[in-house]
């Protein structure tokens, strides 16, 4: 639900002293904590934004364009339902990966049967 920034925040407030986070938030869906806004938060540290910029401009945009990850609509519909990721997976998988609204229609409702005689 895009919260990861803030929940390590959070945690570093609260004496949390080993933050995850992941270069331009890569990960599998939605959910991680950019490694770049953690540098520009943090204060008094040893780490700098510029070598992160840079390996973001080299490696991660490039690889970003031939790879999918992070904030898209599938992924939110199913941490709103809070469901398991991987029908958003197989959605993202097929010829209809951009079909938001069927996918959510599918996931929210209610399946009819009937009773066959």
């Amino acid at each position: 639900m895009q919260l990861a920034f803030s929940n390590t925040l959070v945690a570093a407030e609260n004496g949390v002293e080993l933050l995850d986070a992941s270069v331009y938030g890569m990960g599998r869906a939605a959910g991680n904590c950019p490694t770049e806004l953690l540098v520009t938060h943090l204060k008094g540290t040893k780490y700098e934004l510029r070598p992160v910029l840079d390996i973001i401009e080299r490696f991660m945009i490039p690889l970003r364009e031939k790879e999918e990850w992070g904030y898209l609509i599938p992924y939110m519909i199913t941490g709103t339902l809070d469901e398991h990721p991987r029908s958003a997976m197989a959605l993202r998988a097929s010829e209809d990966k951009d079909k938001a609204v069927d996918f959510y229609d599918k996931l929210t409702t209610p399946e009819v049967s009937f009773n066959k005689k």
